[in-house]
């Protein structure tokens, strides 16, 4: 018969083992607002295994005005990360009732994308517009995971400064992305954590993403 001791050590040896195999997650929460006004929240969670990271995002704005509804925006994308190329992507997204599906996987001969037709993009590491990873910058090519359109990118670094975070002022770098009609400003802190977002909309209002915490 094992001794106590044996049997203690094995049970620490195994919540050990347990503790290392559970996936390290990382969570973003942004307000979003629309000029002064909030108007939802876009979360962003990643966990990460020895193998690969999953990621998942979840958004969700509304706009009204005099009690009337002008947009109701719902956004949700499940995706698969190896090596850091994009493995899958499961995305829906319904904007005032209309609604939109993103779907592909990685196969031996590129990535086979459904949005909604049938396509294989010939890239040897496909990424979308993961803002999370500061790798984007580098890449010339973005896969949107709302439309399914592979868009050409080009990045501009616009300077130093600082922006809240959490309340509190933060020092980032500040990068702008342009795709075809797309323009999003980019903070991240020196260490390559994403701290915020922003875009002009058509109407020259801006949507601003704030981290909190």
């Amino acid at each position: 018969m094992p001794s106590r001791a044996t049997l203690c050590a094995c049970l620490l040896l195994l919540a050990c083992v347990g503790q290392a195999a559970e996936p390290v997650t990382q969570r973003w929460h942004f307000t979003v607002r629309l000029g002064e006004r909030k108007i939802g929240e876009h979360v962003f969670e990643r966990r990460e295994s020895a193998s690969e990271q999953q990621m998942t995002s979840r958004a969700q704005f509304n706009v009204d005005w005099m009690r009337i509804p002008l947009l109701r925006y719902r956004h949700q994308a499940d995706e698969r990360w190896q090596a850091g190329c994009l493995a899958e992507i499961d995305a829906t997204t319904h904007t005032n009732g209309r609604a939109e599906t993103v779907r592909g996987q990685r196969t031996l001969t590129g990535f086979r994308l459904e949005a909604p037709g049938v396509a294989t993009l010939n890239a040897p590491c496909v990424m979308t517009f993961a803002y999370w990873d500061r790798r984007i910058l580098e890449q010339k090519t973005l896969l949107n995971a709302q439309t399914g359109a592979y868009m050409a990118v080009s990045v501009r670094f616009l300077g130093n400064e600082n922006i809240p975070v959490g309340g509190k002022p933060h020092q980032a770098e500040h990068f702008l992305l342009e795709a075809q009609d797309l323009r999003i400003e980019l903070w991240y802190a020196p260490d390559g954590q994403w701290l915020g977002l922003a875009a002009p909309l058509r109407d020259g209002r801006r949507m601003t993403y704030t981290l909190e915490g």
